[in-house]
């Protein structure tokens, strides 16, 4: 027995073919197959089904013809499969050949059934074919789970285990492109975050001082470290227009842009309500119920708000749930104590306004203020006399 398959495009040309010797790829079908095989496969580029045998000397072919559908009702192309077998003139040949002097008795007795086993054959066998192309069509279409239960070791049993074999090949390579495709899209998300973070980074930035306010008599420091790319930490300062300086110190809870987003609201509520507001316990009630109507749930700013004259070193303060920063002198360390609940948990809330001197005129003045990554500090020329905060 000897059988071949042809995946033939819909302009009747092959497209695969698993006997490239004699049917290679490229060629017009018309040129490869008979007329009634040829027949057979414009037929079903036109959607018709097609099967048939033909005799040659002294083989029989049976050939199927099936039409590949695509999921729009398209054809995509045609499965031909021919399974070449001796005629059954040959078995009966062969027969007359051993037994010819026993007679005709026994030679006419034989035509039935071998005409029947011939008949039985040619069936089973186009049945197989059918399946076969079916099961290919449905692959063609999506279905990645057709499978044929081959047992038979003939030419169709062939064609059955590479089918099945092809599939399992297919269905590894189509997962390993998916995760490669998945990898490749991680990876750009990834670098897309990255560039965003870095961008969020480059604004946060630029919102905090440039330079550090510079003041006769006066030294001041500060210092910024985030724990990620960004941060919800702020500190800030404001001149007013009389001479004094505003110094705020933020915290938002989180981290991350959430807490960047937040913060930055809230420093341009506070630079805003400044020029307008001189007590600092009012300022932070009006930043306090600005902020409440727009914060999400579980989500506000601890902030210490202070107004420093530079001529007196008198230091007017109010905090909004801000660690409490320390005040050191000559005698020991205080806190420069004020309560409050943070910025944007309840509306209405009220904050408590101290003020306190950190050092007289022509002394030495420095001011520690905030904790992690905020430090402002501030130093006079005359080291005669100390006081800190």
């Amino acid at each position: 027995m000897r059988g071949f398959a042809l995946l033939l495009t819909p302009d009747g040309q092959v497209l695969a073919s698993s006997d490239p010797a004699h049917y290679p790829a490229a060629q017009p079908v018309t040129c490869l197959l008979p007329g009634p095989q040829t027949h057979a496969v414009l037929t079903a580029l036109r959607g018709d089904a097609l099967e048939g045998t033909e005799a040659s000397g002294q083989e029989r072919f049976v050939f199927v013809t099936e039409p590949v559908w695509s999921q729009e009702k398209r054809i995509l192309g045609v499965m031909y499969v021919q399974v070449s077998t001796p005629s059954t003139g040959t078995i009966l040949l062969a027969f007359a050949q051993g037994w010819l002097r026993s007679g005709l008795f026994l030679f006419v007795l034989l035509i039935p059934p071998c005409t029947l086993v011939g008949a039985l054959t040619t069936r089973g066998q186009v049945r197989r074919l059918h399946q076969l192309v079916r099961a290919t069509a449905r692959f063609a279409n999506g279905d990645y789970t057709q499978r044929i239960a081959g047992h038979l070791q003939d030419e169709i049993g062939q064609l059955e285990a590479q089918f099945n074999q092809m599939a399992e090949q297919l269905v590894e390579s189509m997962a390993s492109q998916r995760r490669l495709t998945e990898q490749q899209a991680r990876r750009e998300e990834r670098a897309r975050l990255e560039q965003e973070l870095q961008t969020a980074q480059a604004i946060q930035r630029s919102l905090l001082p440039k330079a550090v306010p510079t003041l006769p008599g006066w030294q001041i420091a500060a210092y910024y470290q985030p724990a990620r790319e960004v941060g919800g930490d702020l500190y800030d300062f404001l001149p007013l227009a009389d001479g004094r300086w505003v110094l705020v110190i933020g915290d938002a809870t989180d981290k991350g842009v959430p807490a960047a987003l937040l913060m930055t609201s809230v420093r341009s509520m506070v630079r805003a309500a400044a020029l307008v507001m001189d007590a600092p316990g009012a300022l932070l009630a009006h930043v306090n119920d600005l902020l409440y109507v727009d914060t999400p749930t579980r989500m506000f700013v601890t902030c210490f708000y202070a107004v420093l004259d530079p001529q007196s070193g008198r230091l007017r303060y109010a905090n909004a749930g801000q660690d409490l920063p320390y005040r050191r002198h000559r005698d020991g360390v205080s806190q420069l104590w004020a309560t409050g609940m943070p910025l944007g948990m309840m509306p209405g809330t009220r904050y408590e306004e101290h003020e306190v001197i950190v050092a007289q005129r022509g002394a030495t003045r420095r001011c520690f203020l905030g904790q992690n990554c905020h430090a402002a500090r501030l130093q006079g020329p005359d080291r005669s006399a100390e006081s800190e905060c």
